[in-house]
């Protein structure tokens, strides 16, 4: 990508990796709580939209928020995401024990 003259830098991948990781997270917590696969897609759908149209309101956990330049809020999403996942295994374990 660098020698045909891309833009993309190492912190905008860090910063795709973030969200990422935190709407997957989002998604596998809420799965993990529902029992059903297919219900944890639809609140990313309306967090999705949520962003669009609050935007900068969400502070810290905008997901375009590389745009205005506010690159530490990835750390936030990326920090969150790692919790929602560690969350979602633990319940996961805890389900399955009682079940």
């Amino acid at each position: 990508m660098q020698t045909q003259g891309s833009d993309v830098t190492t912190i905008l991948v860090f910063g795709t990796v973030a969200n990422a990781i935190f709407l997957g997270s989002m998604g596998m917590l809420i799965s993990a709580l529902m029992g059903n696969t297919v219900i944890g897609y639809m609140p990313l759908f309306l967090y999705y939209v949520l962003n669009i149209g609050m935007g900068l309101k969400l502070g810290n956990f905008y997901l375009f928020s590389m745009t205005v330049g506010n690159f530490r809020a990835k750390i936030w999403l990326l920090a969150a995401g790692v919790l929602m996942i560690m969350v979602s295994l633990f319940s996961t374990r805890i389900l399955q024990k009682h079940t």
